[in-house]
Order: C-alpha cells, then structure tokens, then sequence
C-alpha cells in the first residue's frame, strides 16, 4: 500500500517540527511568559497580589428555604440563582442600598430549580481572612444585607 499525498518523511518532519515549535512556545511561556504573549502565556486578568498583612475577602450568598433548609448557594456559576459572583459583586452596591433587588434572584432560583423548595429569605456577605505575615491571623465574617421575599 502506497502512503497518501504528503505522508512522506519531508511532511512529517515539517508537521513535527511545527508541534515541537507550538510546545516550545506554550512551555516556555507558562515558565516565563506574561499576558503578552497570549496565547502561548498564561491569562493573569484575575490574579493579583495581596497584601501579607492585608485581608481576603469572599462574597458569599445564603438562602432560607420554605422547606426550612439554610442553604450558602454557590456562586461558581450562573446555575443557581441567574447570576455569578462576579456579576454580584458588581451590583453589590445597588444591593446593599436597594435590597428588593435579591427578589430577581429568588425568582430565577424558582424558574431555574422547579423541583426545589422556594426561597423565603436571601443573604449577603463576605467572610474576611485576616492575615499577618501572609497566614491567617483571624476570621470576621460580614453581613451586608438581606432580603425577605414576600
């Protein structure tokens, strides 16, 4: 059996060496690359320094359900409640003075989660990680509001 157009061994080095070419480039910048040389060097948008003696801070939402439940919903994804953590915290400061706005999000828990009890009330906070010499050196968690959905 006779190998097809551009099997031979010229078109296997050229393919190889273009592979070898492409993992160079993506370990090398892994290693030592920045945002710049994306997409062979890693997304940094989301990564930042914090402060040794600073503090990190996690939002977190919790709910109350008609089946008694206290539930912390995750906000990984859209798929609970509508929305991600990035998008509240975005609107936090509307929330915060407006609270009725956490109804659009028991809403979308009740058309996303038919089969789940319904939300009676909604919660929103941050836990605070203190540190001191970039370990944790306390615990303070925030409440920023709540909202009672009629």
């Amino acid at each position: 059996m006779r190998p097809g157009p551009g099997a031979g061994p010229a078109a296997r080095g050229w393919r190889l060496g273009a592979v070898a070419i492409v993992l160079g480039a993506l370990c090398y910048g892994s290693a030592r690359g920045d945002d710049d040389l994306f997409p062979f060097g890693p997304m940094n948008q989301y990564s930042f320094r914090v402060d040794p003696n600073g503090m990190i801070r996690s939002l977190w939402l919790e709910v109350d359900t008609t089946a008694h439940t206290h539930v912390r919903v995750d906000l990984s994804s859209a798929l609970e409640v509508g929305v991600s953590r990035a998008e509240l915290e975005g609107q936090l400061d509307r929330i915060i003075t407006a609270p009725a706005r956490l109804q659009q999000l028991a809403a979308a828990w009740g058309a996303l989660h038919p089969d789940r009890p319904r939300l009676t009330e909604l919660t929103v906070g941050q836990d605070v990680v203190l540190l001191r010499h970039g370990r944790a050196a306390g615990h303070r968690r925030d409440v920023f509001t709540s909202w009672t959905v009629p």
